[in-house]
């Protein structure tokens, strides 16, 4: 295929410190989605302090604002129909997601489920309505989890029509049986074709027997991060072929297909042989699968259709050295949306235009238009040995221009069973690289993109293993030479935040400095959280992955032991954070001060599981760009 490239934008050279707002500020355009018929791109751009929506005429090139919240920052959206998208809204941070609808055509909103914070209901009582189904092929219609009326308690499944705004339930999960509910999986007529939920100790796969009940046809461990995750189940357009990724009898994954009607014909697709599986797609028409992505050290895609196989080879021709994703096409596939990224280039997009002859691909929009990619500094990945000798990998960003070990930031992922780092741009990463700071970043033991012995590697390891893990990578650091040994930072977010904790009351003869973003202290009240909606995930979760009782908590628990930090420490918290409770701030501080550990913070009333508005979000990092200045010099 004989593709022509417009011009993109031209870069910046390198040379000098780039501005906090290049990394931090508000993307220009940031999660991209083509309409069915390709006629436009609606996208999230920065509005005030907060994310709206617009559209992009893909005949004229031409975009103007959608939607302009008042106190609400838009998170995603889909497009139901080529006039429809639907998006999903929070009130700082608090990541209860207000669903409302919006017409391309006049701009008229229409909210659909409100958040818990406009109702008189608690968090704890989880009152709030969320997206089940697009239920493609009802354009007038669709399935959401949530309440029927906003004075009613009892959630459920409901089919809401998008013209009338009636309400009718879905027959299959009864009052009783919702809390235990981990996923469903709906049929073309918008019925229960499967669901998953925990019956004794596991987590089972059930199917319509045709009187009324259902049968169960498979049963998985009961623990949600082995058995297979309920978002990955796909049904075929025959309403009976079921797919899904299976980690439990395979170690980096499968796609399995079974028979809802005869469960015992079940066959494997695809194997991953290296990394892990990460999703699938199906074709246009669900009659097959048209795409398998799996992670090693970046992302990696297989089409399985030769007219994608011959885009995809084309595209790449055309952008060598980035990472190029398929990710949005109209429905007679003529127009295709590309993302493009590399470990420097921040994502910018592409239209592909295959109803012009020769087939044309031209620049919509990208990240930052004007950001200085020449100087970004290559992410390198690692591998090392840890204490026990299981092979832990990773990536390595150098500072430009050091003749000596410079000073090195250890940056420890989230989450953290799962989650990895992964080669690509982190805007993190490479503000510290253009400080002049080394920055490690690790997969310890649990993250992701290893498969299932690996993440199992790290069951109950918080503040053990995993912790080794991280200071085995700053030993690997400094004995390669990357790192000056004297100025040693640790800094994480979340889980990560947790570790640079534990990294400060456990090795503080290790790092010069600690900085803790939103980060878990006290390990007890993430078992102590009672939300709802979530709470059997919550209560599993904890009780199988982290800890096994109070007493375990408390003995990996940073707030038990602030008497051993004697380092600097920098904490930023959210007041609103619906992970990390503000009081895992509360109860750091207070035993900081009781006894006499000094500290810096910033803390925002504003804010959730991280700063959302770009005004904190660049105070913060300003803060932090301060704080390691005056720490390492």
């Amino acid at each position: 295929m004989l593709l022509v490239l417009a011009a993109h934008t031209a870069l910046h050279g390198a040379g000098t410190p780039v501005p906090l707002a290049s990394f931090f500020g508000t993307p220009r355009m940031a999660a991209p989605k083509l309409s069915p018929n390709g006629a436009h791109i609606a996208f999230l751009v920065p509005v005030g302090e907060r994310n709206g929506l617009a559209v992009l005429d893909t005949a004229t090139g031409q975009a103007r604002t959608l939607v302009v919240t008042s106190d609400e920052s838009i998170d995603n959206f889909v497009w139901k129909t080529d006039d429809l998208i639907l998006y999903f809204a929070d009130v700082e941070g608090n990541e209860a997601f207000a669903t409302q609808m919006v017409r391309v055509s006049d701009g008229r909103i229409t909210r659909l489920f409100e958040s818990f914070g406009e109702n008189n209901y608690t968090r704890q009582e989880g009152a709030m309505g969320g997206i089940a189904h697009l239920w493609p092929s009802n354009p007038n219609a669709i399935i959401y989890r949530g309440l029927r009326e906003k004075d009613s308690r009892s959630m459920g499944f409901y089919q809401l029509d998008l013209r009338t705004f009636q309400r009718r339930t879905v027959p299959g999960i009864s009052v009783a049986e919702q809390d235990r509910v981990m996923g469903v999986v709906f049929n073309s007529q918008g019925q229960i074709a499967a669901r998953m939920l925990f019956e004794g100790g596991s987590l089972v796969l059930q199917a319509p027997d045709g009187r009324g009940t259902f049968r169960t046809i498979r049963a998985f461990p009961g623990d949600l991060l082995l058995a297979p995750s309920p978002d990955s189940f796909k049904l075929l357009s025959d309403d009976d072929s079921l797919l899904y990724i299976d980690f439990g009898r395979h170690d980096l994954g499968a796609i399995v297909q079974l028979s809802l009607r005869d469960p015992a014909n079940e066959q494997v697709l695809f194997t991953a042989t290296e990394g892990e599986l990460v999703s699938f797609a199906l074709n246009q028409e669900g009659t097959g699968i048209a795409r398998v992505s799996w992670v090693t050290d970046r992302m990696h895609t297989q089409w399985l259709e030769r007219a994608d196989q011959r885009i995809q080879a084309s595209v790449d021709r055309l952008l060598p050295g980035l990472q190029n994703n398929l990710i949005g096409s109209s429905e007679d596939r003529k127009l295709f949306l590309i993302q493009s990224y590399s470990d420097r280039q921040p994502p910018f997009y592409s239209l592909l235009d295959l109803r012009r002859s020769p087939p044309l691909m031209q620049p919509v929009g990208s990240w930052r238009p004007d950001f200085p990619v020449e100087a970004m500094r290559p992410q390198q990945p690692i591998s090392f040995k840890a204490r026990d000798g299981l092979e832990i990998r990773g990536f390595l960003t150098l500072p430009a221009g050091a003749t000596e070990p410079p000073p090195m930031v250890l940056l420890p992922h989230g989450g953290p069973f799962g989650i990895f780092d992964m080669w690509g741009f982190d805007p993190e990463v490479q503000f510290l690289a253009n400080r002049g700071f080394a920055v490690l970043q690790v997969n310890y033991r649990g993250s992701g993109g290893r498969g299932r012995a690996f993440l199992e590697a790290g069951r109950y390891e918080w503040g053990r293993r995993m912790q080794d893990d991280l200071t085995d990578a700053v030993q690997w650091a400094i004995s390669s030479g990357h790192a000056d040994p004297a100025r040693v930072v640790i800094y994480g977010a979340s889980y990560g935040g947790y570790a640079a904790l534990w990294g400060a009351v456990s090795t503080p003869d290790l790092y010069r400095a600690a900085v803790n973003y939103v980060g878990v202290s006290d390990v007890g009240i993430l078992g102590s959280r009672q939300r709802a909606y979530s709470r059997t995930f919550d209560d599993l979760f904890f009780r199988r992955w982290v800890a096994r009782d109070t007493a375990e908590a408390a003995a990996i628990s940073p707030v038990n032991f602030v008497q051993r930090i004697r380092i600097p420490t920098l904490h930023a918290y959210g007041e609103n954070d619906p992970r990390v409770d503000i009081n895992h701030w509360r109860k750091l501080k207070s035993q900081m001060d009781r006894h006499g550990v000094k500290y810096e913070y910033l803390r925002v009333g504003t804010e959730g599981h991280g700063f959302a508005s770009e005004k904190n979000r660049i105070q913060f990092y300003s803060r932090l760009e301060a704080f390691l200045a005056k720490v390492t010099n």
